[in-house]
């Protein structure tokens, strides 16, 4: 990426490559929930981290293995120019799961189902409504092709996964039903008032 690690050992250049990460995990998200709401979390809440650490391995063996021809050939290419490796940013799945399920999952909204009230004889209708529930798998793969993108620790805005979920019920099913099927009261007027 854009961090300079030559002339460094392994361990200098995976501290570099680990500060980097670091600096990065303090920037805002903010996760737009179900029924419009929102919640802003840093990137350490949803564990930013580099997944390719073995770049490394591979930049410190550029020009050293091989023929003598391709060692010859990476040298020289190497004073022409930089070889720059592609850092791989992701999310750990566990921590971005516990944050969205203790964070956002509060925002979901049952869905409401169509139920029938008799009033006056007659039955009426009472319509359901759409439910929205997190969809926390598909969210966690969002989040992390957010960050193989290439997060630069800027404010930004994800849009999370949300499931809309139907009423059981329909007004067509429900206006079908026309008559009482049957009623029952039960009197224990001849029992003590503890029954």
């Amino acid at each position: 990426g854009s961090i300079d690690i030559s002339g460094m050992t392994a361990s200098e250049a995976s501290a570099a490559i680990n500060n980097y990460v670091s600096g990065l995990q303090g920037g805002s998200i903010t996760l737009n929930a179900a029924s419009g709401n929102s919640v802003t979390v840093t990137a350490a809440d949803l564990g930013l981290k580099c997944d390719n650490t073995d770049i490394v391995t591979d930049a410190l063996g550029l020009g050293k293995s091989g023929n003598v021809i391709k060692r010859y050939k990476e040298i020289t290419d190497l004073q022409k120019q930089n070889k720059v490796y592609d850092m791989k940013l992701t999310a750990d799945e566990t921590k971005a799961a516990a944050t969205l399920s203790a964070d956002c999952s509060v925002y979901d909204c049952p869905a409401v189902d169509s139920t029938l009230t008799r009033e006056d004889g007659e039955f009426k209708m009472v319509s359901g409504q759409d439910g929205q529930k997190l969809n926390i798998d598909e969210s966690v793969k969002t989040i992390e092709a957010f960050f193989e993108k290439g997060y630069d620790g800027q404010a930004a805005t994800i849009d999370l996964v949300v499931d809309t979920q139907k009423p059981k019920g329909d007004s067509e099913t429900l206006s079908k039903i026309k008559d009482v099927l049957g009623t029952f009261t039960t009197s224990y007027k001849s029992s003590g008032a503890d029954r």
